[in-house]
């Protein structure tokens, strides 16, 4: 048991820590390989020829649990039948898509169908509905830290990246509710619905076809304090606490160098450590917590022999093999001060 017994500022940036689906995992792993992260949205390369197809519309008389299953890369489709997208509809009727969740899979959904080919009278509305107005490039949170991102650049408002589309438009909400239409018992017809989305201010949207691509979200594992007590990493407002942490840290005048200990050692933990121990120098005294017995486990070694060179120029310390058990608030002047068991 290792106890981490200087004033402690926690962060958790392990992949693991949250219920993360591949093609996040996959967007991590492919800009951290340019050099641990030095990437802009502009070099991140569309998933969709790979993990992102269309098998179907929703069905009447499918109940919410059945609504969709589970594509690649972490979307999932609402399915009818197997049919093809825009089968079904007669006349000069055009489906309706709506795509709950403004991540990568959610907006590159969107950006993707609108660019494609569509026969006449059969271009696609398309309505993405998330509950924040802006998108988060990931990979790039831990730059809000150093200064090599702006929040512009991390987090652009989706209705500016929307903007220059004729047939998507953005819809800021929570979602309460969907509802498949039965009012067919399972017949097509051109007059009825894929089913009807209910959002927490009531506002109710109608859709043909249902993407879903929510995300993650972060998981504190019912460990004792660390919900209380330490900050996740995982989107654009804890990159923003995690600043603000920084930055008091940096005002704070002579007496023992703060500790900062990271949770996670796979790319974003170790991305988060190095830049918070490069802006705060000897400021801050930065340990590093695997749960394995290495940092970056499973990746190219190559990277690991980089990421172990930068860690140790740093002066970061590495806790291998070790898990977290509790996190305990101390009697410190500051008060966000704790202990972590592990």
């Amino acid at each position: 048991m290792w106890k981490l017994t200087l004033p402690s500022y926690c962060l958790t940036a392990n992949r693991l820590a949250c219920h993360t689906p591949s093609t996040a995992a996959q967007t991590t792993v492919s800009c951290a390989g340019q050099g641990l992260g030095h990437c802009r949205p502009s070099q991140f390369r569309s998933p969709f020829s790979s993990s992102a197809q269309t098998t179907g519309r929703a069905g009447s008389g499918t109940r919410n649990s059945q609504l969709a299953k589970m594509g690649r890369g972490g979307v999932a489709f609402a399915s009818y039948a197997g049919q093809p997208l825009g089968a079904g509809f007669e006349g000069s009727s055009s489906p309706r898509i709506c795509i709950l969740g403004g991540g990568f899979g959610g907006l590159y959904t969107a950006v993707r169908l609108e660019s494609l080919m569509w026969p006449h009278s059969r271009r696609p509305q398309i309505t993405l509905i998330d509950q924040n107005e802006q998108f988060v490039f990931k990979p790039l949170l831990y730059e809000l830290i150093n200064g090599g991102a702006t929040p512009e650049e991390v987090a652009p408002m989706f209705a500016d990246l929307l903007a220059p589309m004729n047939s998507t438009s953005f819809v800021q909400g929570s979602v309460h509710s969907v509802h498949s239409d039965d009012s067919t018992n399972g017949a097509h017809s051109s007059n009825s619905s894929g089913g009807t989305i209910t959002l927490a201010d009531g506002q109710r949207l109608q859709y043909d076809w249902l993407v879903l691509a929510l995300g993650s979200s972060t998981s504190f594992f019912g460990i004792p304090g660390v919900k209380e007590l330490a900050l996740p990493f995982n989107d654009f407002k804890d990159a923003m606490k995690v600043l603000k942490r920084v930055e008091e840290i940096e005002a704070r005048s002579g007496g023992e160098p703060a500790g900062v200990v990271v949770v996670g050692a796979g790319y974003a933990g170790v991305e988060l450590a190095t830049t918070v121990a490069e802006r705060l120098g000897r400021r801050a005294a930065v340990q590093l917590v695997s749960a394995g017995g290495d940092i970056l486990e499973g990746m190219p070694p190559g990277q690991i022999k980089a990421a172990r060179s930068m860690l140790q120029d740093l002066r970061i310390t590495t806790v291998t093999n070790a898990m977290v058990r509790h996190c305990t608030k101390l009697p410190h002047v500051i008060p966000t001060s704790g202990m972590l068991t592990i």
